[in-house]
Protein backbone atom coordinates (compact mmCIF):
# COMPACT_ATOMS: atom_id res chain seq x y z
CA UNK A 1 0.00 0.00 0.00
CA UNK A 2 2.90 2.57 0.95
CA UNK A 3 4.14 2.07 -2.51
CA UNK A 4 1.52 2.69 -4.48
CA UNK A 5 1.27 5.55 -2.47
CA UNK A 6 4.33 6.64 -2.90
CA UNK A 7 3.80 5.90 -6.77
CA UNK A 8 0.86 7.91 -6.98
CA UNK A 9 2.82 11.04 -5.80
CA UNK A 10 5.56 10.28 -8.20
CA UNK A 11 3.17 10.50 -11.33
CA UNK A 12 0.98 13.37 -9.61
CA UNK A 13 4.59 15.13 -9.59
CA UNK A 14 5.72 14.17 -12.86
CA UNK A 15 2.67 15.25 -13.93
CA UNK A 16 2.82 18.89 -12.15
CA UNK A 17 5.87 19.15 -13.30
CA UNK A 18 5.03 18.65 -16.91
CA UNK A 19 1.53 21.10 -16.53
CA UNK A 20 3.99 23.86 -15.28
CA UNK A 21 7.02 22.69 -18.02
CA UNK A 22 3.94 23.08 -20.82
CA UNK A 23 2.14 26.81 -19.00
CA UNK A 24 5.99 27.78 -18.75
CA UNK A 25 6.25 27.45 -22.14
CA UNK A 26 3.66 28.82 -23.39
CA UNK A 27 3.91 31.38 -21.75
CA UNK A 28 7.62 31.92 -23.50
CA UNK A 29 6.39 31.07 -26.56
CA UNK A 30 3.38 33.59 -26.43
CA UNK A 31 6.13 36.07 -25.25
CA UNK A 32 8.43 35.56 -28.78
CA UNK A 33 5.06 35.76 -31.03
CA UNK A 34 4.23 39.10 -29.16
CA UNK A 35 7.84 40.74 -28.98
CA UNK A 36 8.39 39.82 -32.77
CA UNK A 37 4.69 40.73 -33.98
CA UNK A 38 5.91 44.54 -32.38
CA UNK A 39 9.50 44.40 -33.94
CA UNK A 40 7.71 43.69 -37.23
CA UNK A 41 4.76 46.37 -36.63
CA UNK A 42 7.03 49.19 -35.54
CA UNK A 43 9.03 48.65 -38.95
CA UNK A 44 6.32 48.33 -40.69
CA UNK A 45 4.63 51.69 -39.26
CA UNK A 46 8.03 53.51 -40.49
CA UNK A 47 8.37 51.77 -43.67
CA UNK A 48 4.18 52.91 -44.41
CA UNK A 49 4.85 56.63 -43.12
CA UNK A 50 8.22 56.92 -45.24
CA UNK A 51 6.41 56.07 -48.31
CA UNK A 52 3.71 57.94 -47.60
CA UNK A 53 5.91 61.15 -47.05
CA UNK A 54 7.82 60.73 -50.08
CA UNK A 55 4.64 60.35 -52.40
CA UNK A 56 3.23 62.93 -50.61
CA UNK A 57 5.97 64.93 -51.72
CA UNK A 58 6.34 63.72 -55.14
CA UNK A 59 3.08 65.05 -55.94
CA UNK A 60 3.13 67.70 -59.06
CA UNK A 61 0.56 70.11 -56.97
CA UNK A 62 3.14 72.90 -56.37
CA UNK A 63 4.24 76.22 -58.42
CA UNK A 64 7.14 78.45 -58.02
CA UNK A 65 7.30 82.30 -59.73
CA UNK A 66 10.03 82.24 -62.48
CA UNK A 67 11.58 84.00 -65.27
CA UNK A 68 14.02 86.97 -64.96
CA UNK A 69 13.76 88.57 -61.58
CA UNK A 70 11.79 86.14 -59.65
CA UNK A 71 14.03 86.27 -56.70
CA UNK A 72 13.26 89.44 -55.86
CA UNK A 73 9.77 89.72 -57.05
CA UNK A 74 5.82 88.99 -55.33
CA UNK A 75 3.19 86.60 -55.89
CA UNK A 76 0.69 89.04 -54.80
CA UNK A 77 2.11 91.74 -57.56
CA UNK A 78 1.93 89.13 -60.03
CA UNK A 79 -1.71 87.54 -59.81
CA UNK A 80 -3.24 85.51 -62.35
CA UNK A 81 -0.44 84.53 -64.11
CA UNK A 82 -0.28 81.03 -66.13
CA UNK A 83 1.63 77.73 -66.25
CA UNK A 84 3.70 78.48 -69.34
CA UNK A 85 7.09 79.90 -70.45
CA UNK A 86 7.07 83.44 -71.00
CA UNK A 87 10.00 85.42 -72.93
CA UNK A 88 8.90 88.84 -70.86
CA UNK A 89 7.79 88.64 -67.38
CA UNK A 90 7.03 86.16 -64.89
CA UNK A 91 5.04 82.73 -64.85
CA UNK A 92 4.32 79.67 -62.94
CA UNK A 93 6.51 76.74 -63.31
CA UNK A 94 5.19 73.46 -62.00
CA UNK A 95 7.06 71.20 -59.59
CA UNK A 96 6.67 69.16 -56.58
CA UNK A 97 5.79 69.47 -53.31
CA UNK A 98 9.02 68.81 -51.95
CA UNK A 99 10.35 71.71 -54.24
CA UNK A 100 8.75 74.38 -52.17
CA UNK A 101 9.24 72.44 -48.82
CA UNK A 102 13.21 74.47 -48.67
CA UNK A 103 14.83 76.15 -46.26
CA UNK A 104 13.80 79.49 -46.53
CA UNK A 105 10.78 80.25 -44.93
CA UNK A 106 7.49 80.57 -45.62
CA UNK A 107 5.82 84.20 -44.99
CA UNK A 108 1.94 83.39 -46.40
CA UNK A 109 0.09 86.45 -46.36
CA UNK A 110 -3.32 87.17 -44.62
CA UNK A 111 -5.21 86.53 -47.92
CA UNK A 112 -3.08 83.77 -49.30
CA UNK A 113 -5.91 82.58 -51.94
CA UNK A 114 -3.56 83.21 -54.74
CA UNK A 115 -6.38 81.55 -56.86
CA UNK A 116 -7.14 78.65 -59.58
CA UNK A 117 -4.09 77.51 -61.19
CA UNK A 118 -4.96 74.53 -64.31
CA UNK A 119 -8.16 74.34 -62.21
CA UNK A 120 -7.00 73.92 -59.12
CA UNK A 121 -7.04 76.64 -56.18
CA UNK A 122 -3.52 77.41 -55.17
CA UNK A 123 -2.54 79.24 -52.14
CA UNK A 124 0.39 81.67 -51.36
CA UNK A 125 2.81 79.95 -48.86
CA UNK A 126 6.26 82.06 -50.05
CA UNK A 127 4.52 85.16 -51.33
CA UNK A 128 8.57 86.43 -51.09
CA UNK A 129 11.70 85.19 -51.02
CA UNK A 130 13.78 86.53 -48.14
CA UNK A 131 16.76 84.42 -47.69
CA UNK A 132 18.51 85.07 -44.44
CA UNK A 133 15.52 83.42 -42.71
CA UNK A 134 15.60 80.13 -42.77
CA UNK A 135 12.74 77.72 -41.43
CA UNK A 136 15.08 74.70 -40.47
CA UNK A 137 18.78 73.93 -41.24
CA UNK A 138 19.58 72.19 -43.75
CA UNK A 139 22.73 68.87 -44.09
CA UNK A 140 24.53 72.29 -45.07
CA UNK A 141 23.26 74.77 -43.21
CA UNK A 142 23.26 76.89 -46.54
CA UNK A 143 20.78 77.32 -49.42
CA UNK A 144 21.76 76.58 -53.24
CA UNK A 145 20.26 79.97 -53.94
CA UNK A 146 17.98 78.83 -55.83
CA UNK A 147 14.53 79.71 -54.02
CA UNK A 148 11.48 81.37 -55.60
CA UNK A 149 8.17 82.41 -54.13
CA UNK A 150 5.89 79.59 -54.37
CA UNK A 151 2.20 78.02 -54.35
CA UNK A 152 0.82 74.74 -53.16
CA UNK A 153 -2.73 73.71 -54.46
CA UNK A 154 -5.59 72.53 -52.12
CA UNK A 155 -4.76 68.89 -52.57
CA UNK A 156 -1.40 69.20 -51.53
CA UNK A 157 -1.77 71.14 -47.90
CA UNK A 158 -4.36 68.45 -47.39
CA UNK A 159 -1.94 65.57 -48.05
CA UNK A 160 0.47 67.24 -46.35
CA UNK A 161 -1.64 67.62 -43.40
CA UNK A 162 -3.22 64.35 -43.60
CA UNK A 163 0.30 62.85 -43.33
CA UNK A 164 1.34 64.82 -39.97
CA UNK A 165 -1.82 63.50 -38.58
CA UNK A 166 -0.79 60.25 -39.50
CA UNK A 167 2.79 60.78 -37.70
CA UNK A 168 1.42 62.49 -34.70
CA UNK A 169 -1.19 59.98 -34.13
CA UNK A 170 1.89 56.88 -34.13
CA UNK A 171 4.16 59.21 -32.19
CA UNK A 172 5.24 57.00 -29.20
CA UNK A 173 7.40 54.83 -28.22
CA UNK A 174 5.28 51.21 -28.43
CA UNK A 175 5.00 52.21 -32.72
CA UNK A 176 7.79 54.82 -33.38
CA UNK A 177 11.40 54.67 -31.57
CA UNK A 178 14.07 57.08 -31.50
CA UNK A 179 15.89 55.54 -34.87
CA UNK A 180 12.94 55.80 -36.72
CA UNK A 181 11.28 59.43 -35.38
CA UNK A 182 15.49 60.57 -36.75
CA UNK A 183 14.45 58.39 -40.37
CA UNK A 184 12.01 60.32 -40.87
CA UNK A 185 13.97 63.69 -40.86
CA UNK A 186 14.42 63.92 -44.68
CA UNK A 187 10.46 63.97 -44.75
CA UNK A 188 9.24 65.49 -41.99
CA UNK A 189 11.49 68.46 -40.96
CA UNK A 190 10.20 70.23 -44.07
CA UNK A 191 6.50 70.19 -42.57
CA UNK A 192 7.78 71.12 -39.09
CA UNK A 193 8.73 74.67 -38.83
CA UNK A 194 6.92 77.21 -36.87
CA UNK A 195 6.43 79.27 -40.41
CA UNK A 196 4.60 76.17 -42.01
CA UNK A 197 2.87 75.80 -38.71
CA UNK A 198 1.62 79.36 -39.62
CA UNK A 199 0.23 78.30 -42.90
CA UNK A 200 -0.78 75.19 -42.50
CA UNK A 201 -3.17 76.96 -39.59
CA UNK A 202 -6.14 74.95 -38.64
CA UNK A 203 -5.80 72.06 -41.09
CA UNK A 204 -3.58 70.59 -38.04
CA UNK A 205 -5.05 69.80 -35.01
CA UNK A 206 -3.93 70.55 -31.78
CA UNK A 207 -2.14 67.07 -31.46
CA UNK A 208 -0.36 67.63 -34.83
CA UNK A 209 0.82 71.39 -34.32
CA UNK A 210 2.10 69.91 -30.73
CA UNK A 211 3.77 67.12 -32.14
CA UNK A 212 5.30 69.14 -34.90
CA UNK A 213 6.98 71.66 -32.43
CA UNK A 214 7.71 69.34 -30.25
CA UNK A 215 10.20 67.39 -33.12
CA UNK A 216 11.60 70.47 -33.94
CA UNK A 217 12.76 71.66 -31.00
CA UNK A 218 14.38 67.73 -30.35
CA UNK A 219 15.50 67.15 -33.89
CA UNK A 220 15.68 70.63 -35.66
CA UNK A 221 19.20 69.55 -36.60
CA UNK A 222 20.55 67.29 -38.96
CA UNK A 223 22.92 65.86 -36.80
CA UNK A 224 20.83 63.49 -34.79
Amino acid sequence: MESLVMDLQSVASLSLAILLGGVAGGIVSALIVAITWWVDARSRILRELLLQGLQVQALPEAWVLDGNGFANAELLQNLGLQVQPATDGFWLRQVEVRAVLDQPSWNSPDQPCYGFVQGRRAWIVRNAVVLDQCSYAGPDGQTDGQVHPALLSSQAMHELCGWIERVASVNRPLFLSRHARRALWPVLIGVAGEDRIHVFGSRLTKRATTFLRWYFRKYSQPDL
